[in-house]
């Protein structure tokens, strides 16, 4: 839990803190994997490719709808580290 008021003092002490850790020759940033999760919706590809047009340069832009999200959606869990994604994978539903 962080508070959410720090003294000067404590503000101090986690800075201090966290510059030993960057200070470390022995690479712990480099070992640390975090994650984080993203609602991944469905989109139906079939009404993108039906509002494909052939046009030349002179004719006027096609109106394109909006498109509105699915109710299909998937949870998507995203582990990654300094150098990049490290692993995902989708959470199957319930």
């Amino acid at each position: 839990m962080v508070t959410k008021e720090l003294t000067e003092e404590e503000k101090q002490r986690r800075v201090t803190k966290f510059q030993d850790i960057l200070e470390r020759k022995d690479g712990i940033l480099g070992r640390v994997i975090t994650g984080d999760g993203t609602w991944v919706y469905q989109y139906d590809p079939e009404k993108k490719r039906k509002s494909a047009q052939w046009k030349n340069a002179n004719s006027p832009r096609p109106k394109i709808f909006r498109r509105c999200k699915s109710r299909v959606k998937t949870m998507m869990l995203t582990f990654f580290d300094i150098r990049g994604v490290v692993h995902y994978e989708f959470v199957p539903t319930r």
